[in-house]
């Protein structure tokens, strides 16, 4: 059971992941999105999973992790398709 500032907890991370990775440190925009990730997902927040994907994927490209991007990117494409997310596909 998730408390209920779980999803603003996961927004809040998300952002602050965006902010690192704006800062050149991919890193901890990495970390910051995982644990967004993991709320989002423990959540069963479907958009918020793939708004996070949509981060992750280009995190892990300046970290050389060019497979896990790209199953990152595709994963966000795949759910924001689902969701009807423009946004993301």
């Amino acid at each position: 059971m998730f408390p209920r500032c779980a999803p603003a907890r996961a927004g809040a991370l998300c952002a602050e992941g965006e902010v690192a990775f704006g800062q050149g440190d991919p890193a901890r925009a990495a970390e910051l999105f995982e644990e967004s990730l993991t709320l989002y997902r423990g959540l069963e927040d479907d958009a918020g999973v793939a708004a996070v994907l949509v981060e992750l994927g280009p995190v892990a490209r300046p970290q050389g992790d060019h497979d896990r991007a790209a199953a990152l990117s595709e994963e966000s494409l795949d759910l924001g398709r689902t969701l009807g997310d423009t946004r993301v596909t």
